[in-house]
């Protein structure tokens, strides 16, 4: 397990850990990228959305916000709703393997806010030990991933 780091995306509106190496790039307005140095690793990257429903989120809406996805969610011990599946796609005439990471949680007052992860690799790389370390390294951090509960979370 390499060294972590603790990254407090937006002022704390998610928190997670990556490895103590890897760059971090920052958008003006949301979004975030994380990356090793060194060509063709793979890119981390988050974003968030929050919703305003007509009532307090429950379990149910959570499930329900993260339906129609390739998979079927799941709900954590958090009580914050899970779903993860992949893509390929194309970049620039190089084939990609995308894996997504969706977790909604609710936020008072009727709020979901969803946690959009996305890891990017080289398609011929993705089946590489190296590759599947990394990604399963990714899936147990973003799962311990701890949420603001506070709408208006601004970077700091």
């Amino acid at each position: 397990m390499p060294q972590m780091k603790t990254i407090k995306y937006r002022g704390g509106l998610v928190t997670f850990r990556i490895p103590h190496d890897w760059l971090e790039e920052y958008e003006r307005e949301g979004g975030a990228t994380f990356y090793e140095d060194r060509p063709d690793s793979g890119t981390l990257r988050l974003s968030t959305r929050t919703m305003e429903g007509q009532k307090p989120a429950d379990a149910d809406d959570l499930l329900r916000g993260l339906s129609g996805k390739p998979a079927e969610p799941e709900l954590l011990e958090s009580g914050h709703a899970l779903v993860t599946y992949e893509q390929r796609t194309e970049e620039g005439g190089e084939a990609l393997r995308m894996k997504y990471w969706l977790i909604a949680q609710a936020v008072e007052p009727r709020h979901i806010r969803i946690a959009i992860f996305s890891h990017a690799v080289l398609a011929k790389d993705a089946n590489a030990p190296a590759m599947i370390a990394e990604v399963e390294m990714l899936d147990r951090e973003i799962r311990s991933a701890t949420f603001s509960t506070r709408l208006g979370v601004k970077p700091s």
